[in-house]
């Protein structure tokens, strides 16, 4: 059974634009200086040693009530400024807003991508505006909450395979982001099928969890 199989559709009547969505990063790089290893333990990354800082390259979502998976991502034609614009939009649509960890990750990358320019990105940038509201669904808040240490194993994977999914098909490379940004269609198409792998797999936990949220 894929996890495609058995995604549910809300009651008739039922006004919401819920939008599930999953993004993916390129990590930060810095230069820390140290005289032995024990003094990069517990490093702390000051901004004028930082090369570049981490971004969202890739962002994929899709309407609860739809099939179709969204997909952006910085290398498409228009470059950065053009997918920021692209999210912000398909997020300016929705009432609700279903993540794993959305509320710590998510969210808050996005947030900070729509407002800052990002060191080591070398592209135009443009502030967009405030979103309109919207709620936030946090399906890991709602297993930490509910379930606490009933429930050792709260990441996406662990969790679509104790409830009997396949979990995800694939891991997050980085390097394979890297040869991504550089520009390898391989890697691309890899970490598009990733993304929307756990947009799948988000919108089944939310299903099944939803008659136990708040």
């Amino acid at each position: 059974m894929s996890l495609r199989d058995d995604i549910q559709t809300l009651a008739e009547g039922v006004r919401n634009k819920i939008l599930i969505l999953d993004v993916e990063r390129l990590c930060g790089l810095t230069v820390q200086p140290w005289w032995d290893r024990g003094d990069l333990q517990k490093r702390y990354v000051q901004k004028l040693t930082v090369i570049r800082e981490p971004r969202t390259t890739i962002v994929c979502a899709k309407w609860h009530d739809s099939p179709d998976i969204i997909q952006f991502a910085e290398w498409d034609k228009g470059g950065r400024r053009k997918f920021l614009r692209n999210v912000h939009n398909l997020i300016s649509q929705c009432n609700i807003l279903v993540g794993h960890n959305a509320n710590n990750a998510d969210v808050p990358w996005l947030l900070a991508d729509f407002r800052f320019p990002r060191i080591g990105y070398k592209g135009s940038f443009e502030a967009l505006p405030d979103l309109p509201p919207f709620k936030v669904v946090d399906t890991l808040a709602h297993f930490r909450s509910r379930y606490k240490t009933g429930l050792p194993f709260k990441g996406l994977d662990a969790a679509l395979q104790i409830l009997g999914h396949p979990g995800k098909t694939d891991r997050y490379d980085a390097e394979a982001m890297e040869r991504a940004v550089a520009g390898s269609i391989e890697d691309r198409e890899r970490l598009l099928a990733y993304c929307a792998g756990d947009v799948l797999g988000g919108q089944w936990l939310y299903d099944r969890e939803r008659p136990m949220m708040k």
